[in-house]
């Protein structure tokens, strides 16, 4: 590059990246971005190394750089930093920690921590080590303190909580697992003294002395009268029947002939109304009279005989039809 000075002269400047000025400054031309370029006093050079005291909240310089940043400065640790950042604002940081261990913020502005092969593996042998056979077998033989099938002996046995019962030879619990029903029977007058039964607990039974009548207490509370179910069964009114009890079945030789009111016939008097006329014995003029009733009754033609009612009865041609009508008394 040259360049030639006259005071006379306008001023000429040539070349790549080079500015001369009015007042003959001459002048290197940089780009406004952030850059890696670095003025100190009179010279201009070139850092890959960050600043000292650098904070999480600084501007990174485009490029990149590496330095070591300080837990002192809000860092999370101290090590050594690597930093990728291009013009479009684009960052990846890595940190080696002097705790050995390698982190990444990959453009989230936390830092997450990267395993190395070698610790993966030391992890997974430390959970391999920590797990039984039966976890990669999924064998049953491979488990411990396996229970002997077949026998109550391996189970957990007893009548304590989350403890199995056992089942006795007669097919049933023992009476202290499942004790027996304690009801007690008592007697009231009337049935609304069933709801003042203070003593009472559910399954007792209360008889009611004025209808004979026994009720069981279904669920509690004895306040309540429809908690009171009145159990059906036989009452106390009738003893017996003609000197019968229990299921009784009565027959004509059980009650005594001598009864005035007796509400059947003895054979006696049944031959006897056998023997009397009935109306199916004789014909249907018998107990009407009418001569219409009659069967085979003579053809008058020209006479005829009828009683005044049944003359009456006949229509107007009586008068005309040349028949002569004789009337009888009936």
């Amino acid at each position: 590059m040259a360049v030639r000075l006259t005071e006379w002269e306008k001023t000429v400047s040539w070349g790549t990246a080079i500015e001369v000025t009015a007042n003959k400054v001459i002048n290197l031309l940089i780009r406004s971005e952030d850059n890696l370029i670095k003025l100190d006093e009179n010279e201009i050079y070139v850092d890959l190394q960050l600043e000292a005291w650098l904070e999480p909240s600084d501007t990174l310089p485009v490029g990149v750089t590496t330095g070591r940043v300080l837990q002192s400065d809000w860092w999370v640790a101290t090590g050594t930093l690597l930093a990728f950042k291009t013009t479009s604002w684009d960052y990846v940081t890595w940190i080696y920690w002097d705790d050995g261990k390698l982190y990444i913020d990959n453009g989230t502005w936390t830092f997450k921590q990267i395993y190395l092969k070698a610790e993966v593996d030391a992890l997974l042998e430390q959970l391999r080590q920590e797990l039984s056979d039966a976890a990669f077998s999924g064998d049953y033989n491979d488990l411990i303190n396996k229970p002997t099938l077949g026998t109550a002996a391996a189970k957990d046995v007893g009548n304590s909580a989350w403890q199995l019962p056992m089942v006795w030879q007669n097919g049933k619990l023992d009476w202290s697992i499942i004790p027996a029903v304690n009801t007690k029977v008592f007697t009231v007058t009337n049935v609304q003294d069933l709801t003042n039964l203070t003593t009472a607990t559910q399954w007792d039974y209360w008889i009611v002395t004025s209808e004979s009548k026994t009720y069981i207490l279904s669920t509690d509370p004895y306040s309540t009268l429809s908690n009171w179910i009145e159990l059906p069964s036989p009452t106390s009114w009738v003893t017996s029947v003609n000197g019968k009890n229990g299921s009784v079945t009565l027959y004509t030789n059980d009650i005594p002939v001598w009864d005035t009111y007796h509400q059947y016939v003895t054979s006696g008097e049944k031959n006897t109304w056998n023997a009397k006329l009935g109306t199916n014995d004789v014909a249907t003029v018998a107990l009407t009279g009418n001569y219409q009733d009659l069967n085979n009754k003579p053809d008058l033609t020209g006479n005829v005989y009828c009683t005044q009612s049944a003359y009456d009865a006949l229509p107007s041609s009586k008068l005309t039809d040349w028949n002569s009508y004789f009337i009888y008394d009936n």
